[in-house]
């Protein structure tokens, strides 16, 4: 059993070389690791160069920036291309995505090594924690907790697709012989979510899939990526993700009614937050304004938000109030403006700053 580590390369020169050395002091060794340099602007490309001279392990493949999508496909390309398998072999390669700006913990590769070894499944999802600065900011909630194997399609599409936390790719190890081909060039421009479609076909593939509740990565706060970055161009008023999301489990049909209830609720939710992160962009008073003009046109918003009843109490304070805000066009002006005052909010919900009481 061999471990194929896919790992896109875009702009972090002050990452990757922690990022590399984490796989390299692996427990197991049995692996390759291919990093695909996405047309980096900084040292990136180099710095992986240098690092490939260092260890025979290390493959480098350069290609023009066109995302993370593209950059994930083309590795997978690469490497069903160079590990195609005759009849013959006995040998398991099992394929795992990775970000170049976090780390692996050093016994992550020998645990799902074991999990694959003494669970027959096609994927293990695992679990992790989220660093800064090499301190643990917050541990994985479940660390602990006995691991169990889905098999039944409504129970795991449940679990991962409305219960939810599990949409990242560098959660999943899967065997190489069960990812299908999938052609996701239509989906290139999509910069945030894109994890979610492309996990969509490997649930679908996936026989049975190991829930390992143990912590085996170390998702780093980096403020120049793209899930930190509040941007415009990262907003998809076409709500792509949300659709093939719906789209799959439809075409699925193995939810029941009660099922579909709770992914309306959750779809509610996520929707609401679509408001919360355009007040967050960094972007002017108008470029806030247009945004949410568009999002109150598309026809996806409308159904979920507008034609459906939902529990409203169910909603985080901060997405019910501005879901409450934007249903009402002439106090758009009031949620842009309060949007200047979320990064006061998120201090206060931290208990880093306090609102005192004053006595009369």
């Amino acid at each position: 059993m061999k471990f194929i580590l896919l790992a896109p390369v875009y702009n972090v020169e002050n990452y990757v070389d922690k990022f590399v050395q984490s796989i390299l002091s692996q427990t197991f060794s049995d692996f390759e690791l291919i990093l695909v340099d996405d047309g980096s602007t900084d040292r990136s490309g180099t710095i992986c160069d240098l690092l490939s001279k260092t260890d025979r392990r290390i493959v480098v493949l350069h290609k023009k920036h066109e995302g993370l999508m593209a950059a994930r496909q083309y590795a997978l390309r690469y490497t069903k291309m160079k590990y195609a398998q005759p009849s013959e072999t006995t040998q398991q390669y099992i394929v795992i995505n990775l970000d170049s700006d976090d780390t692996m913990k050093p016994f992550a590769l020998e645990r799902i090594h074991e999990a694959f070894s003494h669970n027959p499944c096609d994927m293990v999802i695992y679990g992790y924690d989220r660093t800064q600065n090499n301190k643990v900011l917050h541990t994985y909630e479940r660390q602990g907790l006995p691991s169990t194997i889905i098999s039944d399609r409504r129970k795991l599409y449940v679990k991962v697709l409305i219960e939810g936390g599990y949409s990242t790719l560098w959660r999943k190890a899967m065997l190489l012989q069960a990812i299908p081909d999938e052609d996701y060039s239509s989906y290139y421009s999509i910069q945030l979510g894109e994890d979610v479609i492309q996990s969509l076909a490997m649930y679908k593939a996936a026989k049975r899939v190991m829930f390992l509740e143990e912590s085996l990565y170390n998702y780093e706060k980096n403020p120049s990526s793209l899930t930190c970055n509040v941007h415009q161009n990262f907003f998809d008023p076409e709500m792509t993700v949300e659709r093939e999301v719906e789209k799959f489990l439809i075409e699925e049909n193995v939810l029941t009614q009660e099922d579909w209830d709770l992914f309306h609720q959750m779809m509610f939710n996520r929707l609401s937050g679509k408001i919360v992160y355009i007040i967050r962009m960094k972007r002017n008073y108008h470029e806030k304004l247009d945004c949410l003009h568009q999002l109150s046109s598309c026809a996806y918003y409308k159904e979920k938000m507008l034609s459906r009843k939902t529990d409203l109490q169910e909603m985080k304070l901060l997405r019910r109030t501005a879901h409450l805000l934007f249903q009402r066009r002439p106090l758009w002006p009031i949620l842009v403006l309060g949007g200047r005052f979320y990064p006061l909010y998120v201090l206060y919900r931290q208990g880093i700053i306090r609102l005192k009481a004053t006595g009369s």
